[in-house]
């Protein structure tokens, strides 16, 4: 007795049945517009100005500054270089200039240089508004190790907000400075001074004078050859 299935197996519709794609409900991405579309500088100035402000000085003018021309101007706002540092690599002219377009700088630090004199002659000059200065271990000039005392004078008598200086390893020769620095606390409510390096006895008697309500760390050596 034969036996006949009422769906027969069929080879020919077995192979030939083709599975459907499954929908995509996603809208398709145009590749091209997203490759093109620039998202940073879709950002109004002010926020690209709050995300510069988080970069190193160097890294904002050697780097984001030749980007393009929005990127220059947003870069070379004075709001963004109020903490202004510079070391040895970094060629005298370029400090020069951005001391010179940074009205409103307040921190400014130089370390491991040898034209110390220069640069603080410029930062008395244009920096009115300066708060803070750190001098590390560095050169009047690069043929004299001594400071200037007229330029340190300058920086004392037209910067009226300084209430912070910080000398390390450093060395200044005159004692007209630090007769200058002993009345300072008579403009100042709070003044804190921290020098490490040589002095006189004269440059030592002239800051006991006048340093009550100060603050500021021992001096390391006491340079009698000087006097």
């Amino acid at each position: 007795m034969l036996w006949f299935d009422k769906k027969p197996y069929n080879l020919r519709n077995q192979a030939g049945h083709k599975r459907k794609a499954p929908i995509n409900t996603q809208l398709p991405i145009e590749k091209k517009r997203l490759r093109n579309f620039d998202h940073i500088n879709s950002l109004p100035n002010e926020i690209l100005l709050y995300i510069f402000s988080f970069l190193h000085i160097e890294d904002l003018y050697f780097n984001v500054r030749p980007v393009c021309t929005r990127w220059h101007a947003i870069a070379m706002m004075s709001s963004a270089w109020t903490n202004v540092s510079a070391s040895r690599n970094i060629p005298t002219h370029i400090v020069k200039r951005w001391i010179q377009s940074s009205p409103l700088i307040k921190r400014f630090k130089i370390s491991n240089r040898n034209d110390a004199d220069v640069i603080v002659e410029n930062v008395a000059k244009y920096s009115a508004l300066l708060e803070s200065i750190t001098i590390e271990d560095c050169w009047g000039s690069p043929e004299r190790i001594y400071l200037r005392s007229s330029a340190l004078c300058k920086l004392l008598t037209r910067c009226k907000n300084l209430g912070k200086i910080n000398f390390d390893r450093v060395k200044i020769r005159s004692c007209k400075f630090f007769k200058l620095l002993a009345k300072r606390k008579n403009h100042a409510q709070s003044f804190q001074l921290s020098y490490i390096g040589p002095v006189t006895n004269k440059q030592f008697n002239a800051l006991k004078e006048s340093c009550s309500g100060w603050i500021f760390t021992e001096f390391i050596e006491i340079d009698d050859s000087s006097d």
